[in-house]
């Protein structure tokens, strides 16, 4: 697995991690703060705040790729306190030559361990989350195939009474259920289970016993269930511990969701029969049930999430709110305000990053093409193992509605840096479209590169790219350096009507000091050659003052100019430039 790899998956367990925290902990806290409220209130804060963990990957990655981050918070795990010495990378046309000053390398290697170590930690606890989550899945299968399981050996109840009483319970919900009841000894308590085709599944052993007024309270309490949705929500609930299993505050929003929706169901019953008769018997099914595990995909008048003698307590408290709905005002209100804060969690991110990251400065083809083939890896001069940079994400700029409505068209050249980690930190504009330059930048930005190797370590790249928006094509293209089909084609001379390209970034030759202090001046001319994105890669000198030739080769192969089309096609171009070096009064003193 490659370092940017590495770095993604970090990221990405970091930030999910975080962000699910935050709502997670937002959400819990708001339910104690109304823990004494209604409970249709705590189970509709509880429901939206699990929605919300559901969505959190979706939402995370669409604004990640539409750029929206309004916190982007910067973690120097990567680095070491003690500021590393400045690098600069020069990727020439015959070596790479790394410039470390007095400083060596010791110190970015233990920044760098440091780094790869704390990465590697956060990627171990994504994999054991990763186990974790699937083995909560399992418990869910399980539980699931468990009540598939209860169904054999049941016998559907056809008695006129029982379906006299259940006709009269669907009444009192104002609509009616298309709900069998079954009747089985393998059953611990009264339960609902099924999602598309719910059932009430009830035991055996006290049914010719119960009196009409208990059936129907049983009754009433699992239609509740049904109505309100608890089997589909169990099943949400049940997803979101699996996926925060590692998380104790998954387990306590758990809970309170499932004695807030009990307490809705124990209302509906309390609505309409006496509450001393249904705790009594409440307390005649815990006698009687010998299994109290809970089973997944199914909620049961005998919850194990509420202890039986608070449940009794509550219920013949006559303080006890015995709200059933919420209203729609209130609903609305929840979850516009649920959306806003899944917005703002979302956006704000947390990424790694070198406090000055090392680029190096990136030149490909000209007399060692072989160091031009991205992602091979091959030795400079020195001996040094070198892998180049190679683009591993790219996303096409869009082309700007309001440019296309007024005609606009045109190419924009960029410039480029990217971190250690191979991605985009900063661009600028070297050649501008003002209506274009936004869409530009906005795409390069999300560019993603493997970073270039020297010696096993990384390094960040500067790197050249030219947005072409054609309204002809009604399309926008980039085009980034390195060998291609294209790059293959010869270049043209520039001669009669091709005329030399423009320059659009250009970069003083440095005077030697030796050919001052010897007061050598003159014209060095050279020969330059560009590739289709405009790049130099490769120079021959004309006319030659050995002192300082190299000082204008230095220069020109920094330079950048405008990509030349011909046909529509970009090509190279081949023309003269002047490099001029004159000693002013008093450097000739």
């Amino acid at each position: 697995m490659s370092i940017i790899d590495n770095i993604d998956l970090a990221e990405w367990v970091l930030n999910a991690a975080f962000q699910a925290l935050m709502i997670l902990g937002i959400g819990v806290l708001i339910l104690y703060s109304i823990r004494h409220k209604a409970a249709p209130l705590r189970s509709g804060i509880s429901l939206v705040t699990m929605l919300a963990l559901v969505l959190l990957p979706f939402f995370s990655t669409s604004l990640n790729e539409l750029g929206y981050m309004p916190l982007r918070t910067a973690l120097p795990l990567t680095i070491d306190k003690t500021p590393s010495p400045s690098m600069t990378v020069s990727y020439d046309l015959s070596e790479v030559q790394v410039d470390m000053g007095n400083s060596g390398s010791a110190g970015y290697s233990r920044q760098h361990r440091t780094g790869t170590v704390i990465v590697k930690f956060i990627d171990v606890f994504g994999l054991i989350w990763g186990i974790g989550f699937l083995f909560m899945l399992c418990r869910l299968a399980l539980g699931a195939l468990a009540i598939h399981n209860l169904k054999r050996g049941m016998v559907e109840i056809r008695t006129p009474r029982i379906l006299a009483i259940l006709s009269s319970v669907e009444k009192m919900f104002g609509r009616g259920f298309d709900v069998r009841v079954f009747v089985s000894p393998r059953v611990p308590y009264p339960m609902a289970a099924g999602i598309f085709k719910p059932a009430i599944l009830i035991p055996d052993h006290s049914l010719d016993k119960w009196q009409d007024s208990q059936i129907q309270g049983i009754l009433l309490h699992e239609l509740s269930h049904i109505h309100h949705r608890d089997l589909a929500t169990g099943v949400l609930q049940r997803l979101v511990t699996a996926l925060n299993w590692w998380n104790p505050l998954a387990y306590v929003l758990s809970t309170y969701h499932s004695r807030a929706r009990e307490e809705i169901s124990d209302n509906h019953v309390l609505l309409q029969n006496d509450s001393k008769e249904y705790a009594e018997c409440l307390i005649e099914l815990a006698e009687k049930t010998t299994l109290w595990k809970r089973l997944s995909v199914s909620v049961g008048l005998a919850s194990p999430h509420i202890p039986l003698k608070d449940r009794v307590k509550h219920i013949l408290s006559k303080e006890r709110i015995m709200d059933t709905n919420l209203k729609k005002s209130t609903i609305t209100v929840m979850v516009v305000t649920a959306f806003m804060l899944l917005i703002a969690i979302t956006g704000s991110r947390l990424i790694f990053a070198t406090a000055e990251p090392e680029v190096a400065a990136v030149t490909t083809g000209g007399e060692n093409p072989e160091l031009a083939n991205p992602g091979t890896q091959e030795k400079d001069k020195k001996g040094r193992e070198v892998i180049p940079s190679k683009l591993i994400r790219k996303v096409e700029p869009v082309y700007p509605d309001e440019a296309k409505e007024a005609d606009i068209e045109g190419t924009v050249t960029l410039e480029g840096t990217t971190d250690n980690f191979g991605r985009v930190q900063n661009v600028k504009v070297l050649k501008s479209v003002p209506e274009l330059d936004q869409a530009a930048v906005d795409a390069v930005k999300q560019w993603v590169y493997e970073p270039m190797i020297i010696d096993g370590k990384p390094y960040g790249v500067t790197f050249t790219v030219t947005c072409r928006f054609s309204l002809k094509e009604k399309m926008a293209k980039s085009f980034e350096g390195g060998v291609t089909e294209e790059g293959k084609k010869p270049p043209f001379r520039a001669m009669g009507d091709i005329k030399p390209p423009k320059l659009i970034k250009k970069v003083e030759p440095v005077y030697p000091d030796e050919a001052k202090e010897a007061g050598i001046e003159g014209v060095v001319i050279l020969e330059a050659t560009t590739d289709v994105y405009g790049r130099v890669v490769k120079t021959k000198i004309l006319r030659s003052i050995p002192e300082l030739d190299q000082a204008a080769i230095d220069a020109v192969e920094q330079w950048v100019y405008e990509p030349m089309l011909i046909h529509g096609e970009p090509r190279g171009i081949i023309f003269t430039v002047t490099c001029n070096f004159r000693l002013d009064d008093h450097d000739r003193e």
